[in-house]
């Protein structure tokens, strides 16, 4: 087909003119940053009408961009390019104009102050001028003196750009700061921004203020980094004993520093000064605390006045302090303390020895000390030097600093509150997912989980070993996702962490894992899901806290938080290991007196789970309104052992708490603790076949029989063939022959069996004696194996050698073998 070539040249002539008046959309993206799949950002402009568009019914071809039919007007690309230079600014000038968040800058423009463009968002130059105008002091007086609330002289307050630029913080953080009560009532002074379009202006005075006192400290203390850097220390060490105060809140909201103590100078200069006491210190802290403090005694200088003092010093440094048994961090803080008392009896200004001070010269020597913990150091050296030799002053008239320490409430969970936890971690549909993709989620899952059965310490919860779930079937975590754990192959865990030889990180004792039935899914499954993260760092731990900017593995109050905000029911609720701990035993406790009346068997399984002594486990339960704590004291510390008795006198099984207790007492009123014990005690110790068959007569006997079986042991009507046992099976003797003796025989009830506890103890004392090398305990278990001899002396006295030596194992022999082990 052909075309006259007139008519070509027309056509040609015209698109010739289109194309040098219009720009190809292609062309216009590429001008404008977008990407070349953008078109709808390009329609949206020509909506708004910032560009005009056309569109051709044929393809032109043009030489940048091919064949398009969709164009764009060069003048209003050009015009619409003029408007952005001219009346708009990119928002991210004013972000660096201003130091202010993307965010905040966001929520004080309106959508119509807006204008984006390839991600890239412009603000309108009036709105914005504006704001930068009133964020500028000269401009401030001008904006607000329409406002009679603002004072007129502008130069009595700071903006946070001009305290910005006085304090190391940057305007954005100082926002972020006065949003906290705590930083806000640091000032009276000050006009908080009500809207948008206002600012913060704090008085100039109190900021000027703040500003010298932090010039102060800066001139008398050293911040953590920069003491570790003038003693040329690792960022990591831990244990620095040089006195310290807390960093004012004033100086956190001034400065970014991120210790939270301040070191003093002067001291850090001593170490400085002298390389041996810096080098034990620095250097050295693997010594045993004992080594650590008769070294550091050594090496510093002891006014001649306190030579025996000193002397005191060092004996209850080896037997008090050599035996100390803690976890490495409590043990640190042990150093800490007592070297910091050490230096506060230096300083103080003692011109005689302690032992010759009167009760009002040691109370004013203890007051004077500033922290309660080292008045507890001074007070146990105290008592040490007291027990040691005569002194003026007696520690029984005085206040001992620990007691005077303000009980604080002991917050706990009511019941209700932990049966709802108890629901929540139960639900593995709830958690899973969470724990899968977050680390941290999965170990507050399992934390949680580990306190409502085991009132375990913080630090022992931490130190659950790894486990193997291949070992259950569980080759990875996306397995979780589609399979639930049984409870045969859950329990098989739980045997595997039971098996291991678990101890408890502050006094070394067997601690027992614990696992309810109906929580042994959900628990397992925690374990897979953090064995499973555990993996990927490797740590030698099943949990662990740590971040990147949180090195040591510990739970704040906020990371509770966040796992039961996600629960309507308990956001309210205040959680924290030692509430747990407290709530576990208390409702633990109390189910069981309630439920049995065993309040002193309660009380040990209680006792048993956090491995204490019985007054601190006293401190876990309250009374709660009831007569707890009387019970307990009028069955006294042997009320277990009565406890178990009237239920072979009786047949009583269960009877309410008070009933219990009145048994108890009128029980205690004939027979003495040893003389129910013995009782007990030979009951079940049983050495062949024949005693069986007469155990199980006894044991067959009905309430009032075995009642008179008691009565007439009481009254001495059960004799044996030695004068000093009397016989539980009277006058049934199985061995009536006199070749055997009762002191042998299972049924002889001794009114001496307290040897037993004698010679126990003195075995326990030489153990010690051979597993320590160091010379305090070696001299501490010599000092009680000589009053155990003395005993002995005095019961041979009495009953004879042969005797006495009969409820010791192997006899005189190996007992003189035994010390001889001392004397070498």
């Amino acid at each position: 087909m052909y075309y006259p070539i007139e008519e070509l040249e027309a056509v040609a002539a015209e698109e010739q003119t289109f194309l040098e008046e219009h720009y190809s959309v292609s062309a216009v993206k590429k001008m404008l940053g977008y990407a070349e799949s953008s078109l709808c950002s390009i329609m949206a402009l020509v909506e708004e009408g910032f560009l005009t568009f056309r569109k051709t019914e044929y393809g032109i071809i043009n030489e940048n961009a091919g064949n398009n039919t969709f164009w764009i007007t060069k003048e209003s690309v050009h015009s619409f390019l003029d408007l952005l230079e001219n009346k708009y600014l990119k928002l991210e000038h004013i972000e660096n104009k201003l130091k202010l968040s993307h965010i905040h800058l966001l929520s004080v423009f309106s959508n119509n102050d807006k204008l984006i463009i390839s991600k890239q968002i412009y603000i309108k130059k009036e709105k914005a001028f504006k704001l930068l105008e009133r964020y500028d002091l000269k401009s401030i007086e001008e904006a607000y003196s329409p406002n009679p609330n603002i004072p007129s002289t502008i130069y009595d307050y700071y903006t946070l750009k001009g305290i910005a630029s006085l304090s190391s913080r940057t305007e954005k953080t100082l926002y972020k700061l006065l949003q906290k009560s705590e930083y806000k009532n640091l000032f009276k002074d000050y006009i908080e921004p009500i809207n948008q379009e206002e600012f913060w202006k704090i008085s100039k005075k109190e900021v000027d203020n703040y500003l010298k006192e932090i010039i102060k400290l800066r001139e008398k203390y050293y911040t953590r980094a920069e003491l570790l850097k003038k003693l040329q220390l690792p960022n990591n060490f831990q244990y620095i004993p040089i006195s310290s105060i807390k960093v004012p809140l004033h100086m956190k909201f001034f400065t970014n520093i991120l210790s939270s103590y301040l070191y003093d100078k002067q001291e850090a200069q001593l170490f400085l000064d002298n390389p041996e006491l810096s080098h034990l210190i620095f250097k050295q802290s693997h010594l045993s605390l004992s080594d650590y403090i008769k070294s550091f005694i050594d090496l510093k200088k002891f006014p001649e006045s306190l030579k025996e003092t000193v002397d005191l010093f060092k004996s209850f440094t080896e037997q008090n302090l050599s035996a100390k048994q803690a976890n490495p961090d409590t043990l640190n803080s042990y150093k800490r303390e007592y070297l910091i008392a050490i230096e506060y009896l230096i300083k103080y200004p003692l011109k005689k020895e302690l032992y010759l001070f009167d009760n009002t010269e040691v109370q004013l020597f203890i007051e004077k000390c500033s922290s309660t913990h080292h008045k507890t150091c001074l007070w146990r050296i105290l008592t040490f030097i007291e027990k040691e030799r005569l002194c003026r002053y007696s520690l029984k008239k005085l206040p001992n600093p620990r007691k005077q320490r303000l009980k604080k409430e002991q917050e706990k969970l009511c019941f209700d509150d932990w049966l709802e936890i108890y629901k929540y971690t139960q639900k593995i549909d709830a958690h899973l997912h969470q724990a899968i993709i977050d680390k941290q989620y999965a170990n507050l899952w399992l934390f949680v989980i580990i306190l409502l059965t085991n009132a375990w310490r913080p630090s022992d919860v931490f130190r659950i070993p790894p486990i193997q779930p291949e070992i259950i079937g569980i080759p990875n975590i996306d397995w979780l996702t589609h399979h639930k754990i049984t409870k045969p192959k859950a329990q098989k865990i739980i045997n595997i962490i039971r098996s291991y030889n678990l101890v408890t990180a502050k006094n070394g004792m067997p601690r027992d894992f614990t696992c309810n039935l109906d929580l042994l899914e959900p628990m397992v499954t925690a374990l897979c899901i953090c064995e499973f993260h555990r993996r990927k760092s490797n740590i030698p731990t099943i949990m662990d806290f740590t971040t990147e900017r949180k090195k040591k593995n510990t739970i704040k109050g906020s990371d509770f938080n966040h796992f039961f905000g996600r629960n309507m029911n308990l956001k309210h609720i205040k959680f924290s290991p030692l509430i747990a701990n407290r709530s576990l035993m208390e409702h633990l406790f109390y189910s069981i007196q309630e439920k049995k009346g065993k309040g002193n068997s309660a009380f040990e399984l209680v006792m048993k789970l956090r491995k204490h002594k019985t007054e601190v486990t006293k401190e876990y339960i309250s009374d709660g309104g009831n007569t707890i704590s009387l019970h307990l004291f009028s069955r006294g510390e042997f009320g277990f052992l009565y406890d178990h008795l009237i239920e072979l006198l009786t047949d009583k099984r269960e009877s309410t708490l008070s009933q219990r207790t009145l048994d108890i007492c009128q029980l205690k009123r004939f027979f003495e603790p040893f003389e129910v014990e013995n009782f007990s005690y030979f009951l079940s110790k049983v050495m062949n076949d024949e005693e069986q068959n007469l155990m199980d007569k006894l044991l067959s006997l009905t309430p009032d029989q075995a009642f008179e079986h008691m009565r007439k042991m009481y009254l001495g009507h059960m004799p044996s063939k030695n004068l000093d046992a009397q016989c539980l099976i009277y006058p049934n003797c199985h061995r009536p022959s006199n070749m055997f003796s009762c002191n042998q025989c299972p049924f002889a009830v001794h009114n001496v069996y307290a040897l037993t506890s004698i010679f126990n103890e003195f075995d326990d004392s030489i153990q010690r004696y051979k597993n320590t090398n160091k010379n305090g305990v070696k001299q501490r278990e010599q000092n009680t194996i000589l009053k155990l001899q003395n005993l002995l002396i005095k019961a041979i006295e009495k009953f004879g050698e042969d005797y006495v030596f009969s409820f010791y194992t192997g006899g005189e022999n190996v007992f003189v073998q035994q010390l001889t082990l001392i004397e070498e």
